[in-house]
């Protein structure tokens, strides 16, 4: 855990690379801030279909560092998982590539895109001002671990890298770190 706390806020500058991906509107108005969708009490994006409250009564460790009400709704509402997803991967297409760097240069320097992109994207503020620093280092973690162990399978994401940061421990990390429950536990709880 120690090395998620050195890179602490990576995963949130990863964020910043996605610029309009972010869902700023034509009005200037942050969209992908958008809270848990009103007329359902559901959550968006990895936990869409579920509530707050479902997360909540499925956490799997109560002194994880997600397992705190504030971090629960900017899980719920932020989604960063996506965007972790989606960060990483644009960061994993910068440096994947370049032969003149090692594996573990290519691991670093993913971690520092990560972190540079979220310090510069103004529509990340708000997840930093709701979700607390040990939860998002378990984001930032699961980016770094992926970068370390699946970069070229992350490339292109999807089932690949899934499977990848599966069998590489990157995924059941996250979740130990976070203390959230995955999906099929959710799913099982209703």
């Amino acid at each position: 855990m120690t090395s998620f706390k050195k890179t602490s806020f990576m995963f949130v500058i990863a964020l910043g690379l996605l610029g309009a991906a972010c869902g700023e509107d034509d009005s200037g108005t942050d969209t992908d801030m958008d809270p848990i969708d009103g007329d359902t009490g559901q959550c968006v994006g990895s936990y869409q279909g579920f509530t707050a409250q479902q997360i909540t009564d499925n956490i799997t460790n109560p002194m994880a560092a997600c397992a705190n009400p504030a971090d629960i709704e900017g899980v719920c509402e932020l989604d960063p998982a996506t965007k972790a997803a989606e960060v990483g991967r644009a960061c994993f297409i910068a440096y994947v590539g370049d032969d003149s760097l090692s594996d573990e240069e290519k691991a670093k320097k993913t971690g520092d895109c990560a972190l540079n992109g979220v310090r510069t994207q103004p529509g990340l503020k708000d997840m930093l001002k709701t979700m607390s620093e040990d939860c998002l280092n378990c984001y930032i973690g699961t980016v770094v671990c992926a970068a370390q162990k699946c970069i070229s399978t992350c490339v292109a994401g999807g089932e690949p890298c899934d499977q990848c940061r599966q069998e590489e421990g990157c995924t059941p990390t996250f979740f130990a770190c976070s203390g959230l429950p995955t999906g099929a536990e959710l799913g099982a709880g209703q």
